[in-house]
């Protein structure tokens, strides 16, 4: 019996990977040529869970145990190292008070630090208050994508890309699924996990699934400026647009992030650019030709009762599961819970290892960009 897992982004890979690893005969369908969606269009930013402290204990305690994970098993690949949170004149002081006890509850690394050692050339130093260190991370996504695909391939699991898929039967909780890839055609009958993120409730229907809870589908976006950060700047206060700013994979430019609009598809608006653009300049002495592009990506929005996690979405559909990362940094965890689901329907007992793994960038000639050179003042 197989299980086919739609959609080769990082929810995908890990969940086809960690099933591999435990023994499971695994296929990975992506429709494009190469992995395509969020996974792809975003910054890499590993969250420690300061940004969440003073919001979400859970989800605070859940991204710094990830981020170690992330940084035993990526470290080749990170890209950035260092987060940096500053309070500015708006900031207010009572959330600051919440914010630091957050970190403290959450065991969260931190220490004060000067404005003038925060690694940023065109950082607006006069218009912050203070600053704080905490150990958030930036992997150079593609380069690892590629690395742990090779992983799940080496661990036994049948990649196939640019195919179209149907399912055009079911057996108690068993899928019949039709793949085909060019004049190539095959039937395969397995579980599904549905990881194709932002299309989940599409592909949900098309499947013949019905979710227990709604969705909403909106575009993120990022804005592309030069700037040579040494680390993730973020703005102290309760998440919102315009407040993340980190290296972005290419040599002296950075990215400012995010927005969260409804769907209309994948071209930023002129609102969004104009609300990045502004949040950009009131943290950064940068001009309009600094302004390089724009990223895009869909997310997803959906009925946290829905959900059989308390930080992301996952759901059990009879045969089909359906998962979906909000957070990056907890794309493995939520590809382990949704590998759980399936090895309990396999008869396997193997629990995961993937929190164990080390990927390697040996065969890739991935080469750091932007390592802050200062001294760190706090355990990594």
């Amino acid at each position: 019996m197989e299980v086919i897992v739609l959609g080769a982004g990082l929810t995908g890979m890990f969940t086809a990977l960690d099933l591999a690893m435990r023994g499971a005969s695994v296929v990975l369908v992506e429709k494009g040529a190469r992995s395509s969606g969020s996974s792809v269009s975003i910054g890499g930013v590993i969250h420690s869970g300061a940004r969440f402290a003073a919001i979400n204990p859970v989800l605070a305690k859940t991204c710094k145990k990830e981020s170690e994970t992330w940084r035993a098993m990526a470290g080749d690949f990170i890209n950035a190292d260092g987060g940096y949170f500053i309070r500015v004149p708006e900031t207010d002081s009572k959330y600051v008070e919440d914010w630091l006890a957050g970190l403290d509850s959450a065991n969260i690394p931190h220490a004060s630090l000067s404005v003038n050692e925060v690694p940023s050339q065109k950082l607006k130093r006069q218009s912050v208050i203070e600053a704080f260190e905490t150990p958030e991370q930036v992997i150079q996504l593609s380069a690892f994508m590629k690395a742990l695909l090779n992983e799940a391939v080496e661990k036994g699991v049948l990649y196939v890309n640019a195919a179209e898929w149907m399912a055009v039967g079911k057996e108690d909780s068993y899928y019949e699924v039709n793949l085909k890839r060019g004049w190539f055609e095959t039937k395969i009958k397995g579980f599904i996990v549905n990881a194709t993120g932002a299309q989940i409730p599409e592909v949900t229907r098309a499947i013949g699934g019905i979710p227990r809870g709604k969705f909403a589908k909106f575009r993120g976006s990022h804005l592309v400026f030069r700037e040579k950060l040494g680390g993730v700047i973020e703005k102290i206060g309760k998440p919102g647009q315009a407040d993340l700013f980190s290296p972005a994979p290419s040599e002296g430019l950075s990215l400012a992030a995010p927005t969260l609009t409804p769907w209309d598809g994948d071209e930023m608006s002129q609102e969004e650019y104009l609300t990045l653009l502004r949040g950009t300049k009131e943290v950064f002495d940068i001009s309009d030709p600094d302004v390089l592009g724009y990223l895009s990506t869909a997310r997803l929005s959906y009925d946290q009762a829905s959900s059989e996690m308390p930080t992301d979405y996952l759901e059990e559909i009879g045969g089909l599961v359906n998962a979906y990362s909000s957070n990056f940094t907890c794309a493995r965890l939520v590809a382990e819970k949704a590998a759980d689901i399936l090895a309990t329907k396999l008869g396997i007992q193997k629990a995961s290892s993937t929190a164990k793994i080390q990927i390697s960038s040996e065969e890739f000639s991935f080469k750091p960009l932007n390592h802050s050179a200062r001294e760190r003042t706090i355990p990594r």
